[in-house]
């Protein structure tokens, strides 16, 4: 059990399901770069897969809905966020190992709001 903890890890999309469940949405949760089938299977009819511009489009027509994007691709969500008037609002951080792409990953659960 030494190396458990350190395992968390490599369980990317249970962790997103479980930071979805703590933040609740109506709506489902806009997933912008990290489209694995395991989160897929994990949070199932309640995504969208999408482009992180697609999903700024989202949020500033529905603010308060929630969406999970990567890291890298985090600036193309902002951008159009910021020139709309809005402020990405972090809610959670989620980091791992994706082991079937052999990647770090990190993932920010996020809603928008007026500055």
């Amino acid at each position: 059990t030494r190396f458990a903890p350190s395992l968390d890890r490599l369980w990317v999309s249970e962790r997103l399901a479980a930071a979805a469940a703590r933040h609740p949405s109506p709506e489902p949760l806009l997933l912008a770069g990290y489209h694995e089938p395991s989160a897929v299977f994990r949070l199932g009819t309640r995504i969208e897969l999408v482009h992180p511009r697609t999903a700024a489009a989202a949020l500033i027509a529905h603010p308060g809905r929630i969406a999970a994007v990567d890291a890298a691709m985090m600036s193309e969500l902002q951008t159009p966020v910021e020139e709309a008037g809005f402020k990405v609002v972090p809610l959670e951080t989620i980091a791992g190992q994706n082991y079937a792409a052999g990647k770090t990953v990190q993932l920010t659960l996020l809603t928008i709001a007026k500055p």
